[in-house]
């Protein structure tokens, strides 16, 4: 969002980093599902944690992370151009909501206490994530 924001429109270089932007909001939906399993199979909700179940929860959203930090510490290997962003910087940052994903992928709590506290640290960490990338991306613009 900071990209878009300054410069006003999504050009090439910022569709560079939608990929793993994808990928992120895919895992905060299931996240926030997470916490809400009971409530929602009570009130005939379908979401996905519903019908797989925290577990499968939890280890998607792990693979998830994981897929967004590969891309970015593999795909500048794999593109031919000069990057206008230096991906290893965001897949460092990116190191931050996989460590809160891991926990989550190796213990997927089935309680929902237990999987209420993970929860909240792997949606805190996808906001501190998202804060320093868009620090550095503003960064980068104002150079």
């Amino acid at each position: 969002m900071g990209y878009l924001t300054l410069r006003g429109r999504l050009d090439s270089n910022g569709a560079l980093v939608l990929t793993p932007l994808c990928l992120y909001s895919l895992a905060s939906i299931l996240d926030v599902e997470l916490p809400d399993l009971e409530v929602d199979l009570a009130g005939g909700k379908k979401t996905w944690v519903v019908r797989r179940g925290r577990s499968f929860g939890f280890r998607a959203i792990g693979l998830l992370l994981l897929a967004s930090t590969g891309y970015f510490f593999l795909f500048p290997w794999f593109y031919g151009g000069q990057l206008p962003v230096d991906f290893r910087i965001l897949g460092l940052l990116s190191l931050i909501p996989l460590g809160a994903g891991l926990v989550g992928f190796v213990n997927h709590p089935l309680e929902r206490g237990p999987a209420t506290r993970i929860s909240t640290w792997i949606i805190l960490s996808l906001l501190i994530f998202a804060l320093l990338a868009d620090i550095y991306l503003i960064y980068l613009s104002a150079r």
